[in-house]
């Protein structure tokens, strides 16, 4: 669970101060509101980077496409999924999806949180 909260907006940009597990020590994020862009300016004290292994991703494909045989949906290929490497932050990264589909739907939100477990 992450939680945050809006500290500064302008015509261009949004920042955010966002907190992991309801800790007081808190990280920076910074939205572009035309193109909602992020930028991690400071990771916070408890969240951590990781690589995100091709290994993984097609794991994730995999069971993924096992899911929606057992749903009679149609799999997902390849092409429609990611395949190459990449760099994620754990908690970071849920706070900007939140807010990049926030924005979308027009609201620059003040403050939200985020559960996925």
């Amino acid at each position: 669970m992450v939680t945050f909260k809006l500290v500064k907006k302008t015509d261009n940009e949004a920042v955010y101060h966002y907190f992991p597990e309801g800790h007081k020590v808190y990280g920076i994020i910074a939205i572009n509101l035309a193109d909602l862009s992020a930028k991690v300016i400071c990771i916070a004290e408890n969240d951590f980077k990781r690589v995100v292994t091709t290994e993984e991703l097609k794991e994730s494909l995999m069971s993924m496409n096992e899911m929606n045989k057992e749903l009679g949906l149609p799999p997902i290929g390849e092409d429609e999924w990611l395949t190459e490497e990449f760099e994620s932050i754990y908690y970071a990264d849920p706070v900007i999806t939140k807010i990049r589909e926030l924005c979308k739907n027009g609201e620059v939100p003040k403050e939200g949180m985020v559960m996925w477990y």
